[in-house]
């Protein structure tokens, strides 16, 4: 009976461990990315602190160079990647209109769910006529008006770097 009550006790700790590490999932998310980065740093700080370079200030070069290195990944990838994102928005009417009359030629299954298939133009107009589509047409236009301001930055920093002009 003692083996029994502590099988259900261990089995009770730890599914209430699970459950308490699932509620606070972001905090631990936040928590251990914080190791990891403070792990991947700090040879780097260490580093340049041993060339005589007060810790505060190796710690601020190493910050200011992670930044960097990141906005110029963003800005030599994002191109790319907002170029493909502009091709999807101006090819998913037509892509949308294809599936559907694939879809009503195909098996059984397809065309019964293509048959459900809104026409294009009315499913994006439902999208405004309800709060969370209009909240969700808001959003692609944010979405699309920023990616389009980042084209237009990533483009000028490249004219200007490389004397392309824009």
């Amino acid at each position: 009976m003692k083996k029994i009550a502590w099988y259900t006790s261990i089995i009770l700790a730890t599914l209430a461990v699970v459950f308490l590490l699932w509620q606070f999932r972001l905090a631990v998310i936040l928590f251990v990315s914080s190791l990891v980065v403070a792990s991947v740093l700090r040879p780097i700080v260490d580093s340049i602190a041993a060339h005589k370079v007060a810790r505060g200030w190796a710690l601020a070069l190493t910050y200011f160079l992670v930044v960097i290195f990141i906005l110029a990944l963003v800005l030599f990838i994002g191109g790319p990647i907002l170029s493909e994102a502009r091709g999807i928005m101006r090819d998913l009417p037509k892509t949308y209109e294809q599936i559907h009359t694939a879809w009503l030629k195909g098996s059984w299954l397809q065309h019964t769910i293509a048959l459900n298939f809104p026409d294009f133009n009315h499913l994006f107009n439902s999208f405004s006529t309800t709060v969370s589509g209009a909240f969700i047409q808001s959003l692609l236009s944010v979405t699309r008006r920023t990616l389009e301001l980042a084209g237009d930055i990533r483009s000028g920093i490249r004219s200007l770097a490389c004397g392309i002009p824009y």
